[in-house]
């Protein structure tokens, strides 16, 4: 009866292996023109590889793709503000970005742990 018991846990044990060596063996990584996560941009010496680019370079260009069209600011917290044409208010998402605070002349915003200061631009004859 043991041997039987020890025979079939073996038994369990072999299957499991070799499904998860199936699986380890069926994976490939697509990369559909992007670069290997894996790869480091940094080199030993560290210095970055060539078209390697900070956070902040990265954080900018995003922010130069995002156009805060108008804020509605109410004093009892349900303001909005439109960005690229989508009204949102405190708390939504617009793509990676969380809108935390929205003020009268700017919008208070966190992308990837960095929290960021989008201004309202003014166009000729604002008065405030």
């Amino acid at each position: 009866m043991a041997v039987k018991r020890i025979i079939g846990v073996l038994l369990v044990g072999l299957c499991a292996v070799g499904a998860f060596a199936q699986t380890e063996r069926a994976f490939r990584y697509e990369s559909g023109n992007r670069r290997d996560p894996l790869v480091s941009l940094v080199t030993k010496d560290g210095k970055l590889l060539p078209g390697a680019k900070t956070v902040g370079e990265l954080a900018t260009e995003t922010i130069a793709e995002i156009r805060i069209g108008g804020i509605f600011w109410e004093e009892s917290g349900n303001s909005v503000v439109l960005i690229n044409g989508k009204p949102l208010r405190e708390l939504e998402r617009y793509e990676d970005f969380q809108i935390l605070k929205i003020e009268k002349d700017r919008v208070i915003v966190q992308r990837s742990g960095n929290v960021l200061e989008l201004f309202l631009q003014k166009r000729k004859g604002d008065t405030q």
